[in-house]
């Protein structure tokens, strides 16, 4: 039991936030039992968190068989990391059950299962993240009924409005018949490095993809060099949703300027950027904020970014009876006195949101003007006011308020509008 707890201990340690991407791990398990056949939770489950991911897919799991001593082995490994287990059971097997499973940092919103054809049955388990939709699932070894199943997981992908991620072992490789028509769909994010057998890697058939209706960038992308814990090597794919929320911010105010931009992206990751000691004052400044507001915009609130650590709340959901004034400011207020985050890497990550509008030629109002006097303001961790122009267009009134306490006691008020 000591051994388990520092082991826990440690596996802790290695989980921390990364401020620059979702880290996405996709990993064949082979039901925990190493190159040496021997079963070790212990050891898997340290492969995992060295390469501290957001979600992680994985395959060939036992669900309480036989063969794994009546043990539920996704449980087992999010047990050891306090990550959310996800299982999707593919048949029946020994006693229990045998399929794929996805772990999360964060709660999922929703999760499903869709059975795919096989000589051995196969599943496609999809969990919905807020801001992505992650979707695991491991090919048959036959040619037939692999390409049977794109079809089945185009179908799921479409049905999502947000980024849809496809990882996992697909049993074929680059330039195979699979590959030829799931990349007519899908974009393939992770390393062409072979990945089986762990030991000694011959050919890749481990991917991570996005479908193409809703496009991600990969930020970085590797193999793991892990020759004993599977007899895969694991994929990791750390992927950037920045163009995403850069494109939904030009096409919903297309007043913006990059200085509107960097506002938003810097609301994400710091909130509302300062203490309030005053509430007096805070109250005294909203109440005047109501009281000369004459353009209310169509929305009560929207993310901040692209994680949206923060939403802004508009004022208009208070001039609409909604919520109360002191309800908005009590959670402004909490969101502005939370621990603040660490500014040290801000600057690049400010560069990283710079290089993907340069990289996806996306064109964004005084970005030439404006580049040198934000690089300056990232390098000194300032907050900057709304652009002139965005002022002028949009009459912004609105509180940041930290997405934990928005989800639990504000947008429940306004209905989800």
């Amino acid at each position: 039991m000591k051994h388990r707890t520092v082991l826990i201990t440690f596996l802790l340690t290695c989980l921390t936030f990364s401020a620059l991407g979702q880290k996405v791990m996709s990993y064949n398990v082979r039901h925990c039992a190493g190159m040496d056949k021997v079963v070790d939770y212990d050891r898997t489950a340290a492969v995992i968190a060295g390469q501290q991911p957001d979600v992680v897919a994985l395959q060939e799991l036992d669900s309480m068989t036989e063969r794994s001593g009546h043990c539920y082995q996704l449980g087992e490994l999010a047990c050891r990391m306090q990550y959310h287990p996800v299982f999707g059971s593919a048949i029946d097997y020994k006693g229990g059950k045998y399929g794929v499973g996805i772990l999360t940092r964060e709660q999922p919103l929703s999760t499903k299962s869709i059975p795919l054809p096989g000589e051995e049955p196969r599943v496609l388990l999809v969990v919905e993240m807020r801001d992505y939709v992650l979707a695991c699932t491991h090919l048959d070894l036959e040619e037939e009924p692999r390409l049977a199943s794109v079809p089945l997981i185009v179908a799921e992908a479409q049905r999502w409005q947000k980024p849809f991620i496809l990882a996992g072992d697909w049993n074929d490789t680059l330039g195979s018949p699979l590959l030829q028509a799931m990349t007519k769909c899908f974009t393939i994010l992770s390393d062409s490095t072979p990945t089986s057998p762990a030991d000694q890697p011959q050919e890749c058939i481990d991917f991570i993809a996005s479908f193409n209706t809703y496009p991600v960038d990969a930020l970085d992308s590797k193999v793991i060099e892990e020759p004993t814990a599977s007899d895969h090597r694991p994929v990791v794919v750390t992927l950037s949703f920045d163009r995403q929320a850069i494109e939904r911010q030009l096409k919903t105010y297309p007043e913006s300027t990059l200085q509107d931009v960097y506002k938003s992206f810097y609301q994400d990751r710091f909130g509302p950027g300062h203490m309030i000691a005053d509430t007096a004052s805070a109250r005294q400044y909203l109440m005047y904020e109501l009281a000369e507001m004459k353009d209310k915009p169509a929305i009560y609130f929207e993310p901040t970014g692209s994680k949206g650590r923060f939403v802004r709340v508009y004022l208009s959901a208070v001039a609409d009876g909604l919520i109360t004034a002191d309800k908005l400011l009590d959670a402004f207020v909490r969101s502005a006195n939370m621990v603040q985050e660490s500014s040290d890497d801000w600057a690049a990550e400010w560069h990283q949101i710079e290089e993907t509008i340069i990289k996806n030629d996306i064109k964004v109002n005084g970005f030439e003007a404006d580049t040198a006097l934000l690089r300056e303001a990232s390098r000194q961790h300032q907050a900057i006011h709304h652009s002139r122009a965005y002022n002028a267009a949009y009459h912004p009134h609105y509180r940041i308020v930290e997405r934990g306490i928005f989800e639990n006691e504000l947008k429940p008020l306004l209905n989800d509008k």
